[in-house]
């Protein structure tokens, strides 16, 4: 796991973890796992993975563009730790790379510099709002091994999902045979549990045994349906 830092007018502000296997979302809309509350940063602007040990980043076809060393980049591009990565006017760097000249402030000292009308600020794991302080549900990560089945990777924020062959389902799972709701994913207090909605030709499979009941998932689970494969990280 490792520190990352948002840096902007040699201040830092926000600052995140990434660990192996994880594929962050940077952005200004509420559905980025990063959210930067600038006009000048896409809803969905960036990502970030770590894969294998190696870094990689991809544009998400934000209007004012990714850049790294200079050159704008369009699709997945390896990164090393050291190269100057811009999101929109924003740098990205690894928190251990910090130079002296930036601030070393929290975030909140250093969100005055956002363009807001309606400010609210984000850190990592918590939702700040006129005064209220809510833990937010723990994110993770469903990412397809194997199988059509689209998106590739879906990020669980707390919200019920739904996945099946119906083309309105958050994950959609292809087969001539399968249920149009294959399964559900819900947040409880004690993480995330996936809860089967099959058919007779719709077995849902955890970690190669059949479930027809709830299951408390874990990290590093693999759900099977058909001839698709999912892990959860």
């Amino acid at each position: 796991m490792e520190e990352w830092v948002v840096i902007s007018k040699n201040r830092i502000i926000q600052r995140f973890t990434i660990k192996e296997g994880q594929c962050l979302a940077i952005g200004r809309g509420d559905e980025a796992d990063i959210i930067i509350n600038n006009s000048s940063v896409s809803r969905k602007h960036t990502s970030l993975e770590l894969k294998e040990g190696f870094y990689y980043l991809s544009d998400l076809n934000s209007t004012n563009g990714t850049r790294v060393n200079g050159e704008k980049i369009y699709s997945e591009r390896q990164i090393l730790k050291s190269d100057n990565i811009a999101i929109g006017k924003f740098i990205l760097k690894p928190a251990k790379l910090l130079g002296e000249e930036v601030e070393a402030g929290s975030v909140v000292a250093a969100s005055m510099d956002l363009e807001s009308a309606n400010q609210t600020l984000y850190v990592t794991g918590i939702h700040k709002e006129q005064g209220k302080v809510e833990a937010a549900p723990k994110k993770r990560l469903l990412s397809v091994l194997q199988g059509g089945a689209t998106p590739a990777k879906l990020i669980l924020r707390g919200k019920t999902i739904t996945a099946g062959k119906d083309p309105s389902a958050n994950l959609v799972i292809p087969g001539a045979l399968l249920a149009k709701t294959l399964f559900v994913i819900k947040y409880r207090p004690e993480g995330y549990v996936i809860i089967p909605k099959t058919g007779l030709f719709s077995k849902i499979i955890l970690n190669g045994k059949k479930i027809s009941g709830e299951k408390l998932l874990k990290p590093m689970d693999v759900i099977e349906v058909g001839k698709t494969k999912i892990r959860y990280t």
